[in-house]
């Protein structure tokens, strides 16, 4: 099971991961835009108004859900601080999606600890490394589409590598598990692969990303289709509506990046990590809460996924946070000036 440190330097080891990744990419927007990009961003004023909005939106959920049921979802989170976990996670989430990993970190860190002031809930390492894994995996999933070309099929085939990569991570693990019981693998993940068989981990895994992944093209190529449509319809048969020269809002790249999110987020944190700390604070085991959690990780996608779309949607005209803007600017505007 995990031990403080081995919790504290593997989300350390993502963390500075992400940071050579984002200092890789200023090297790039030096010599390939000449811009001036930072690893951890400098928000306005603004900015930083939106997140402590973004942070006090997500507690004020969980209150509210404790006064709504009359502290029974307060005792749950006593009795089961996952279940507060997963729920502030769905907030956290979207702060890492419009703020970066660095910020999302941050937002992961602070609503945790000020959910378990105001909820009297339990404080627990691994839950806070989890929380904090949240903002940090969603602002890495922003950070691949945001440099990416902003063209539907670009984000397809980024979502269906990241599915791929998930897919195989996972599967990796499940294999390594059960080729080295009793080894380094399993003294930090103790799966047990007897309770239920690895190769139906895999292939339930492997069939359900096959159909996201075909899903997404299907959609990819009807939107494609649908916007071809829009912009060259004819009326009559005759008359020809001119292209509609407004910026079309790309409900097809919200939907990549969420999605995508949201799958990562459950299999890699929920699935995978999560258990451990669960079994910490049980009497089940890591094999009973793997379970558990494997059972509801497509219910929790799909969850995930209608609560963070629309709330994206909505949110991010209003908070009108330029991501590319925060991040980069140009050489010749003095380092000082903001």
């Amino acid at each position: 099971m995990f031990e403080p440190t081995s919790a504290i330097l593997v989300f350390l080891a993502f963390f500075i991961v992400t940071t050579l990744v984002a200092s890789l990419k200023k090297l790039y927007f030096f010599f390939r835009f000449k811009k001036r990009y930072y690893v951890f961003p400098r928000p306005s004023i603004q900015g930083i108004a939106n997140i402590a909005m973004v942070i006090a939106l997500s507690v004020a959920v969980l209150l509210l859900l404790t006064f709504v049921t009359s502290n029974a979802f307060s005792v749950l989170f006593r009795a089961f601080p996952g279940s507060r976990v997963t729920i502030e996670g769905i907030l956290i989430k979207i702060g890492g999606l419009m703020f970066g990993p660095f910020i999302g970190t941050f937002i992961g860190a602070l609503t945790d600890l000020l959910s378990i002031l105001m909820t009297a809930g339990i404080f627990h390492y691994g839950y806070f490394i989890s929380a904090m894994a949240y903002g940090l995996m969603a602002g890495l999933i922003r950070t691949i589409f945001s440099f990416w070309k902003q063209n539907k099929t670009w984000y397809a085939t980024i979502a269906t590598l990241i599915s791929g990569l998930t897919f195989v991570f996972t599967s990796l693990f499940i294999f390594l598990v059960k080729q080295n019981e009793g080894g380094f693998t399993h003294s930090i993940l103790p799966f047990n692969p007897e309770i239920i068989s690895s190769d139906l981990l895999i292939t339930i895994f492997g069939g359900f990303t096959i159909l996201l992944i075909v899903g997404i093209w299907i959609l990819c190529l009807f939107s494609n289709k649908y916007r071809k449509w829009k912009n060259n319809r004819i009326i009559f048969g005759k008359v020809r509506v001119k292209p509609n020269k407004k910026p079309i809002k790309s409900y097809f790249n919200n939907m990549c990046l969420i999605l995508m999110c949201a799958l990562t987020t459950e299999i890699l944190i929920n699935v995978l990590l999560m258990p451990s700390f669960d079994a910490d604070l049980s009497t089940l085991g890591y094999d009973n809460w793997f379970l558990i959690r494997f059972a509801i990780f497509i219910p929790m996608i799909i969850f995930n996924f209608i609560i963070i779309y629309p709330v994206y949607v909505v949110i991010s005209p209003i908070i009108n946070w330029d991501y590319r803007k925060e991040l980069s600017e140009d050489y010749k505007i003095p380092f000082y000036v903001n």
